[in-house]
C-alpha cells in the first residue's frame, strides 16, 4: 500500500563513491514483477471483501471446504502488500555519496505514512460532524480506534524511515530490518499473552495486539514490511538481465524453506507437550504461522514470476507492452483499495451496496450474485484508475484533490 513504486531508474553513484554505494546507485531498471504481485494480491483482496460483505454465511462458511482454503489465500494479501512495500523502499529511495537518504525524501515518506493513518481513520469517522464528537459513545469510540491495514501501513512506513534514514547502506538497512522483523516476530506472543497491555490506552493497545478488535495489529504485522527489505535488498543484488530467473529460484528456495518451518512449527505447537513461548494462539501470534505466510508469500511471487513470463510472450506475440499496465495498475494501490471500501461500505456519510438498507444485499446473496457484484467492483475500480491515468492536465488532479480536502472538511464541520 505504500505510495512509491520502483522508480524506472536510480540515479549513477559519484565516481569516487566507495564500490558498495556505486552499486547501490547504478542504474536499476524497473522491475514490473512486483507490481503485478501488488496487482494480483490487490485484485483477489477485492474479491475476498466483497464476497465476504456479500455472500450469505451460511454459503461461504470458512468453516467448510472450499472456502476454509480461500479464507486462508486471502489472509496472505496483506502480508503480500507488506512485504513489497518493503521490498519497493530498498529501490525507491535514493542514497547520496555518503550513503544517506535525504531529509526531504524521508520527509515526504513520513507524510505519506501520516497521510496513510489520517485516510484510515477518516473512513470509519465515528460521528457525522466533529462537533458531535462528545456524544460519540464507548462503542463507536472502540471501533474507530481499531487499526486497519492503511493505520498499519501508515504507521510501519514510518518507523521503516526511521531505519531508513539511520543507515549508510542498503545492505545495513536490509540486516536492522530483518533484525527488527525478527524481533517483532518473536515478541508478538508475549506481548499478546501480556496482561499489562490492557492497561494501555486503546487507541495504542489496538496498535499492538487485536484484543480491542483491531485486524492487523502491528505485532505481528508490521514484521512483514521489514522482512520484505530484506527480500527488496536481496533483489538489488541480482544482475538486471537475469533477474527473472534468479528471482524465481530465490522465491521458490526461500519460500519453500519458510513453509517448511512453518508446518514444522505447527506440528510442534499441536502435538509436542513442550513449549517454547507461552500460551498463544497460533494462527494469530505465533512466530512459526508468520514464518508459514512469509514462505507462502515467496511463492507466490515465484508463481507470479512465470505468470509475468507468459504474459510478456503473449504481449510481445500481439505486439501489447502489458508490463506498464502492472506499473499504473499496481502503483495505484491505495487509490483502489480506499475505493472499493467506499463502493462497498460507504462512508460515516453515505451507504455503500453492502450497507444501503434499501438494497438490502449485506451478508445475503448466493455464491453467483456475488461473484458477479465482485467482478463490478473490481472492473470499476480499474477503469476509475485508467481514466485519471488518462488526465495529463495536472490542474485538473490538483483541482481534484483540492475537491476531495474540501468535502472531507465539509461533511467534519456542517
Amino acid at each position: 500500500m505504500a505510495e512509491s513504486t520502483i522508480p524506472h531508474s536510480i540515479s549513477s553513484a559519484p565516481q569516487n563513491a566507495p564500490p558498495a554505494q556505486k552499486q547501490e546507485r547504478a542504474t536499476v531498471p524497473r522491475f514490473y514483477i512486483l507490481d503485478l504481485v501488488r496487482l494480483v494480491a490487490m485484485l483477489f483482496m477485492m474479491q475476498g471483501h466483497t464476497l465476504d460483505a456479500l455472500a450469505d454465511p451460511a454459503i461461504l462458511n470458512i468453516e467448510n471446504f472450499p472456502w476454509n482454503i480461500w479464507h486462508f489465500i486471502r489472509g496472505l494479501t496483506a502480508p503480500i502488500f507488506l512485504m513489497i512495500s518493503g521490498a519497493v523502499a530498498v529501490f525507491a529511495n535514493k542514497r547520496d555519496e555518503r550513503g544517506m537518504v535525504s531529509a526531504d525524501t524521508l520527509m515526504k515518506r513520513i507524510r505519506w505514512g501520516l497521510w496513510l493513518v489520517v485516510i484510515g481513520y477518516f473512513l470509519v469517522f465515528p460521528a457525522n460532524r466533529i462537533f458531535d464528537l462528545p456524544f460519540v459513545s464507548p462503542q463507536g469510540w472502540a471501533k474507530f480506534f481499531q487499526v486497519n491495514i492503511l493505520q498499519l501501513s501508515g504507521t510501519t512506513l514510518i518507523f521503516l524511515m526511521l531505519v531508513l534514514g539511520n543507515t549508510r547502506s542498503n545492505l545495513r538497512f536490509a540486516v536492522a530490518s530483518g533484525i527488527t522483523g525478527v524481533v517483532i516476530m518473536l515478541a508478538t506472543p508475549y506481548l499478546h499473552s501480556a496482561q499489562w497491555i490492557k492497561f494501555l490506552p486503546l487507541y495504542i493497545r489496538n496498535y499492538v495486539v487485536p484484543s480491542g478488535g483491531s485486524l492487523f495489529p502491528m505485532f505481528p504485522f508490521s514484521a512483514y514490511m521489514f522482512f520484505g527489505v530484506v527480500v527488496g535488498y536481496a533483489l538489488s543484488q541480482m544482475p538486471h538481465n537475469e533477474r527473472p530467473k534468479l528471482f524465481a529460484r530465490f522465491t521458490l528456495m526461500y519460500g519453500a524453506m519458510f513453509l517448511a518451518f512453518g508446518i514444522i512449527s505447527y506440528i510442534w505447537t499441536m502435538y509436542s507437550p513442550y513449549r517454547l513461548l507461552p500460551k498463544h494462539n497460533f494462527f494469530a501470534s505465533s512466530p512459526g504461522f508468520i514464518l508459514l505466510r512469509v514462505g507462502c508469500a515467496l511463492l507466490v511471487m515465484h508463481l507470479l514470476t512465470h505468470l509475468y513470463a507468459l504474459t510478456q510472450t503473449i504481449g510481445n506475440h500481439f505486439g501489447k507492452n502489458f508490463v506498464q499496465w502492472y506499473a499504473i495498475l499496481g502503483g495505484k494501490s491505495l487509490h483502489i483499495y480506499v475505493g472499493h471500501l467506499v463502493i462497498l461500505f460507504g462512508t460515516p456519510w453515505f451507504s455503500g451496496i453492502a450497507t444501503l438498507p434499501a438494497l438490502g444485499w449485506g451478508a445475503s446473496l448466493d455464491i453467483g450474485a456475488s461473484v458477479a457484484l465482485a467482478l463490478g467492483v473490481i472492473i470499476v475500480c480499474l477503469i476509475g484508475v485508467v481514466i485519471t491515468e488518462r488526465i495529463t492536465d495536472e490542474r485538473v488532479l490538483r483541482y481534484a484533490r483540492y475537491g476531495a480536502v474540501a468535502w472531507a472538511v465539509y461533511v467534519l464541520l456542517v
